[in-house]
């Protein structure tokens, strides 16, 4: 028998009628046949985190072959979030410079600075699954203030101001990226553990002035689940903005 989760899966799977929706369905049955105990595998929060990973990376890359459409999905979202009160009584975002798969986020930065807000977007620290996040600057284009790190992503450059954890700017709004998000607030990344540690030192400080004001999920609606796997130390949403609007996480 398979489990609950699995059989939720391959349910997923087949809104896509596709070849490669047969093979991966394929794949995950064959890669538990070697497995002694299936069912302790599958109950596994990390296996089956894994396992929604491959899945997601997939429907993502088929998804955002169609250029016109997430075009249109990042535009609307972009208005929705920008004329929303949430982005209205922000000072400050930490925002994210999206990458292949993810929901563009370069407009939100630009209208945010042109409108007079303090934002930062996150360098990783070398041989680490660590990050700080650095302003940018206004009075410069935002491709001059990048630069391409070890993995490959644009990153702010180290001459930009670093911003403290423990001085977090008040009514600061975290934008944050994922794979997958649950309606109840969980969010699926890509594994590292980038934002769970990040947001574990905000939350560490003591004073809640400094605290953010929300934890938004930034993507497309097809990354939106009832519940997607997630294990203890995962961090919680407030809010999941799509093209068809902010969603508030019970």
């Amino acid at each position: 028998m398979l489990t609950k989760f699995l059989n939720k899966l391959i349910i997923l799977l087949n809104i896509s009628k596709n070849t490669f929706t047969e093979n991966l369905v394929s794949e995950s049955k064959n890669n538990i046949k070697n497995v002694e105990n299936r069912e302790q595998y599958l109950e596994n929060p990390v296996n089956e985190k894994a396992m929604f990973r491959k899945m997601m990376k997939s429907r993502l890359s088929e998804y955002t072959q169609n250029f016109l459409k997430i075009k249109k999905n990042a535009e609307s979202a972009f208005l929705i979030f920008t004329q929303s009160d949430l982005y209205r009584e922000s000072r400050t975002i930490l925002a994210f410079i999206s990458m292949e798969l993810e929901m563009e986020t370069r407009e939100v930065i630009k209208k945010a600075l042109a409108d007079g807000k303090r934002v930062a977007v996150p360098r990783t620290i070398p041989k680490t699954c660590g990050m700080d996040f650095y302003f940018l600057s206004p009075k410069t284009s935002l491709e001059s203030q990048l630069e391409k790190s070890e993995y490959g992503i644009l990153e702010p450059k180290t001459d930009l101001e670093k911003l403290e954890p423990e001085r977090l700017p008040i009514h600061t709004v975290l934008l944050v990226p994922g794979l997958a998000y649950g309606k109840d607030g969980a969010r699926l990344g890509h594994g590292k553990g980038f934002y769970d540690r990040y947001i574990e030192k905000l939350y560490a400080q003591k004073s809640e002035i400094h605290l953010p004001v929300a934890l938004v999920g930034w993507g497309f609606s097809m990354q939106v689940f009832d519940e997607v796997p997630i294990e203890d130390h995962d961090f919680m949403l407030t809010h999941i903005v799509t093209e068809k609007g902010i969603m508030l996480c019970k």
